[in-house]
């Protein structure tokens, strides 16, 4: 089985400006062996492009522990926030919650669908989305296409992006 080095990536397109495309990626990393934790995130940093100097190219690692500790482990995950990268470290009562959505979409619950957009369950998690210390509160997903002023960044808070993932 291969290994990913990413678990989702979400490109928008904008067909207006050029078909100028945005990167949003996502990966999980709850390894504790310190080289482990940096092989997994230099892999999704590559795999994601992301650099100080691509503003349109995101990720986000999601971790439930803490970053091993050591230099080199420092290191890495400074260079990765420096380039704009977001460490993300959701809470048990948000796990629980995932999990349990997880499931109900695996045993493929009619009416689920329907359910989630009325309730919207992961928005209600008191930690939903908590990103870690010193980490932007809010991310750009695009830049505005209607009205007087094109091309002005949207930034949207974690929380209330949650409100439309589940």
């Amino acid at each position: 089985m291969a290994k990913c080095s990413l678990h989702t990536r979400l490109r928008l397109c904008y067909t207006d400006e050029g078909f100028r495309e945005e990167h949003f990626c996502l990966r999980a990393i709850q390894h504790t062996h310190a080289s482990a934790f940096q092989a997994r995130l230099r892999a999704a940093v590559t795999q994601a492009g992301i650099d100080h100097r691509l503003k349109f190219r995101h990720l986000a690692i999601v971790r439930t522990t803490a970053i091993p500790n050591g230099k080199a482990t420092a290191q890495l995950v400074a260079c990765f926030r420096d380039n704009g990268g977001l460490l993300l470290h959701p809470g048990e009562d948000e796990l629980r919650t995932l999990w349990a959505l997880w499931k109900l979409h695996e045993d493929n619950v009619d009416g689920l669908a329907e359910w989630l957009h009325h309730r919207k369950p992961v928005s209600k998690s008191t930690d939903s989305h908590t990103a870690a210390k010193d980490q932007p509160q809010s991310v750009m997903l695009g830049r505005q296409l209607i009205g007087h002023t094109v091309g002005v960044p949207i930034h949207v808070t974690l929380r209330r992006l949650s409100n439309h993932i589940l």
